[in-house]
C-alpha cells in the first residue's frame, strides 16, 4: 500500500475531485429506474428495494464509517458488519436459486462500484486505513453483484422458456 500510494500522490487532489463527482452521479444512478417507470407508464415490476437499499447503504456507509473512525475497528463494529454481511448474501442466496439478476439494479450498483474504487484509491493515496477497509469491503460487495449480471440473464429463465413455448405455438 506504501509503494503505491507514493506513487499515486501528484494524483491525490485529482482522485479526491473524481472521487466526489461520481458519488454525486451515483446519487441520480436510479433515475434510470424512474425513466423505465415513466417508459412503461406504470410501476408494475419495479420494486422500490433499489431505492431503500440507497438509503440503507448511505445510513451504513456514514455509520460504519463513523464506527470505525471512533471505534478502530472494535469488535462490536466487526460484529455489526457481520451481521449485515450474512443479510446482504441471503438476498444475493435468492438471485442465485432464482438464477435472474431481475431484481438487481444494474445502473446503481455499476456506479457504486466506480465510486467505491475512486474512494478506495484516494484512501490508498492518503495512506488511511480506515477508508481503505471500509472501500474494500464496499468494492468486494460490488463485485460479487456485478459478477451475478455475468452469470444470470436479468430475466428469469422460465419466462424466457415460456415466451419461446409461446412464440412456437404461433
Amino acid at each position: 500500500m506504501e509503494a503505491l500510494s507514493d506513487v499515486m500522490q501528484p494524483y491525490k487532489e485529482l482522485v479526491g475531485s473524481v472521487a466526489a463527482i461520481v458519488t454525486i452521479g451515483q446519487m441520480f444512478s436510479g433515475s434510470f429506474i424512474c425513466y423505465d417507470v415513466y417508459k412503461q407508464g406504470s410501476t408494475r415490476g419495479i420494486t422500490i428495494a433499489p431505492f431503500l437499499g440507497g438509503v440503507v447503504m448511505s445510513l451504513l456507509n456514514k455509520a460504519v464509517g463513523t464506527s470505525i473512525r471512533t471505534l478502530l475497528l472494535s469488535l462490536s463494529c466487526l460484529k455489526r458488519m457481520i451481521k449485515m454481511a450474512v443479510i446482504y448474501f441471503v438476498f444475493q442466496r435468492e438471485i442465485i436459486r432464482n438464477k435472474s439478476t431481475e431484481g438487481l439494479p444494474f445502473p446503481i450498483i455499476f456506479s457504486g462500484a466506480i465510486v467505491t474504487f475512486m474512494w478506495l484509491l484516494y484512501g490508498i493515496i492518503l495512506k488511511n486505513k480506515f477508508l481503505v477497509i471500509q472501500n474494500v469491503v464496499a468494492v468486494i460487495l460490488c463485485s460479487i453483484q456485478l459478477a451475478l449480471f455475468v452469470i444470470y440473464p436479468s430475466k428469469p429463465a422460465a419466462k424466457e422458456k415460456v415466451k419461446a413455448k409461446a412464440k412456437k405455438a404461433d
